[in-house]
């Protein structure tokens, strides 16, 4: 990235110059070279333009991965306006409030759409396209490249990612211009990213590691950005031998399957990111061979900024810590009051710099940080002698299931709306492939029979599935402590997750 790249849209030119016709995304059966990425963007920036979109405006996308996802991501930028990637998975009962808070001037579709979206457009104050025609009606009209917002800057908010926080409400975090190309290049620096590398990624455009560290990846390095739209590992192998990959990305879930393929990667692979725990990270390694295995540490609240080790670190770095605070970036451990002073000191661990986002959207929305600038992550951790962060445990209460959160309370409530149930707590339970998922509790109310089986099948039916429980049990009382609140610790051993 240069320096006057500072803009996404001014990403897409210096690219579009320096490397021109080399293809930049392989989408499916799609491809887009960085020149006509700079041509179809302005195409359809001119025509979002004429539906009325401007400055400071927010253009809501529900699609799977595509190269017409990729041009419109662009093209929002392009005019001034901001992406509001929507997640695919979620049903109604949870699309359609994340949809009203996201309160877009225009929802864009993908084609798969047509056969059910679970938002409702009756009553919304805001129209409906779809990508495809969008980008077929925006090529008829010659491409302007010229015509560009003049004052945009890299201070401006220009994608906004949803994120779930311990209270169970949806929070919409603002990501500025200059954060994520930061962020993106920070990546592709350490990784040595250029354009000889073929990047393959499973990771949805609708989280922050496939908007900012895949989407933007090309822009920043001219390496070629290979994405499946819906995970299939057995495929997802297989193109990586085809195109014979040199990086790719995933979550806990998708190495987890790679494990169990019997297939292999290609020799051609040096390169894999990870967010995963060290045994699981050991694991992996041991099945990748010689490619470097890295865990980076990053937060939709940070743009995925924080720390990471360097690719040619050891393993003992990669695969047992997140590394080093990358450039610009603070990273510290707060330990609580009255902890044990010494070497290695145990805390939260807080985040400062231009890495920050500038805040959540919305009037009743929690400050973005502290009144020094420390963003909270409600994650532990410590620093080892040289300085790598090891990650510890979580202060908040979120289950990570294969890189989707996943509140409690959210699921509770979910369950508490069943006429047969008066009280639920959920749980985690590690799994070997996904990480967590959800297990729950339930006391059910004087004199109402209900099976776990209907329990787990309502759930089922008004949530995404990584939220479902996994396992249900009713109880008749509840463990407590002396001051009366339920002992998750009991509740733990009810489940057997003490081992």
């Amino acid at each position: 990235m240069t320096a006057s790249a500072q803009t996404l849209t001014t990403a897409v030119e210096v690219a579009a110059q320096r490397w021109s016709d080399r293809v930049a995304y392989v989408i499916g059966d799609q491809t887009l070279t960085f020149t006509e990425l700079a041509d179809r963007s302005a195409q359809v920036g001119g025509l979002l333009a004429r539906q009325g979109v401007a400055a400071g405006d927010r253009v809501a996308i529900w699609s799977r991965s595509s190269v017409d996802y990729v041009v419109t991501m662009m093209a929002i930028a392009r005019v001034g306006a901001s992406a509001v990637p929507l997640n695919t998975r979620l049903k109604s009962e949870d699309a359609n409030p994340i949809t009203d808070l996201a309160g877009p001037s225009l929802l864009l579709l993908g084609p798969e759409a047509r056969s059910g979206c679970p938002i409702s457009m009756q009553g919304r104050p805001f129209p409906s396209l779809y990508l495809d025609e969008v980008g077929r009606e925006a090529a008829a009209v010659p491409a302007d490249r010229a015509a560009v917002d003049g004052s945009q800057g890299p201070d401006d908010v220009v994608q906004m990612q949803f994120t779930s926080g311990s209270t169970g409400t949806p929070k919409l975090v603002q990501l500025s211009q200059g954060t994520i190309l930061r962020s993106a290049h920070t990546l592709a620096e350490l990784m040595e990213l250029g354009p000889e590398d073929r990047f393959f990624s499973p990771m949805p455009f609708y989280h922050a590691g496939g908007s900012v560290l895949v989407l933007l990846a090309p822009l920043v390095s001219g390496c070629s950005v290979h994405v499946q739209p819906l995970f299939n590992a057995a495929q997802a192998l297989s193109q990586m031998n085809d195109d014979q990959s040199t990086v790719t990305i995933g979550h806990q879930p998708h190495y987890a399957e790679y494990l169990t393929s019997g297939l292999r990667t290609p020799g051609s692979l040096r390169l894999a990111f990870i967010f995963a725990n060290p045994a699981f990270n050991r694991r992996v390694q041991d099945y990748l061979g010689s490619a470097s295995l890295v865990s980076p540490y990053g937060l939709t609240e940070t743009a995925l900024g924080g720390t990471s080790p360097h690719w040619r670190d050891s393993a003992q770095v990669r695969l047992g810590t997140v590394g080093t605070p990358t450039d610009g970036t603070e990273v510290r451990v707060d330990p609580p009051a009255g902890a044990a002073a010494g070497p290695p000191v145990q805390g939260e661990v807080l985040i400062r710099g231009w890495c920050v986002s500038p805040g959540y959207v919305g009037s009743g929305a929690p400050p973005m940080t502290d009144s020094d600038g420390w963003y909270h992550t409600g994650d532990l951790g410590s620093f080892d002698e040289a300085g790598n962060l090891r990650l510890e445990g979580r202060l908040k209460d979120i289950i990570r299931v294969g890189g989707e959160n996943v509140s409690p309370v959210e699921l509770e409530n979910c369950l508490l709306h069943h006429p047969a149930v008066k009280q639920a707590v959920v749980l985690a339970r590690p799994d070997d492939r996904l990480g967590e998922v959800c297990v729950a509790a339930v006391e059910l109310a004087a004199g109402v029979d209900a099976r776990a089986e209907e329990l787990i099948e309502h759930c089922a039916a008004a949530l995404a599935s990584f939220k479902v429980p996994r396992q249900l049990v009713i109880v008749d009382q509840w463990p407590t402590t002396s001051s009366g609140k339920i002992a998750k610790v009991e509740l733990r051993r009810l489940f057997d997750l003490e081992r």
